[in-house]
């Protein structure tokens, strides 16, 4: 063939494996935290979200969307393994600042009610809102109901995450 129809199929080969890269690994790091707990410890968030290692998740898509992430002071520890927790924190905010349509996304992590069994860390950017189609397929995943996967790896990993904490997770839409 001549060097341009090779190149070409280059192009789309490449283009293709791009375009499976970002599912695979989607895949890949879901199966990663269903493993069960196994060190559950006094962990401070405020520390996980400025850990390098955590914050890599996150850090570069800040950066190309001109997002910022405000951590509220007065998160108390929370009792969770830290790999686990550090995956849900940061696919979290991925999510937050991925899907956020305003040119500046901003993402909130703060404290919300706790108890002596539960602490409630509470997520939040100043975008529209998850879609409807997402909160319902967010709560078949909740309930072990079998959903189509478009997407939403992160809340997937971070579900799975939570769970292997013992913890709960809910999506709420933002009031328009």
């Amino acid at each position: 063939p001549p060097p341009q129809a090779a190149r070409k199929r280059g192009c789309a080969a490449h283009s293709t494996s791009r375009k499976l890269h970002a599912p695979l690994e989607g895949l890949l790091e879901a199966a990663r935290v269903r493993r069960p707990p196994v060190r559950a410890a006094p962990i401070d968030v405020q520390s996980i979200l400025k850990n390098d290692a955590y914050r890599a998740q996150f850090e570069t898509l800040l950066l190309e969307r001109s997002g910022t992430l405000d951590i509220k002071p007065g998160i108390p520890e929370v009792q969770a393994d830290e790999v686990a927790l550090g995956h849900a924190l940061g696919n979290l905010i991925v999510t937050a600042v991925k899907h956020n349509t305003n040119p500046d996304p901003r993402v909130t992590v703060r404290a919300g009610s706790q108890d002596d069994t539960m602490t409630e860390i509470i997520i939040e950017d100043n975008g529209k809102g998850f879609p409807e189609d997402v909160v319902q397929r967010f709560s078949k995943i909740r309930s072990g109901r079998p959903t189509t996967l478009k997407g939403g790896f992160g809340l997937v990993v971070a579900h799975r995450a939570v769970q292997r904490m013992r913890g709960e997770m809910s999506l709420e839409r933002a009031e328009t």
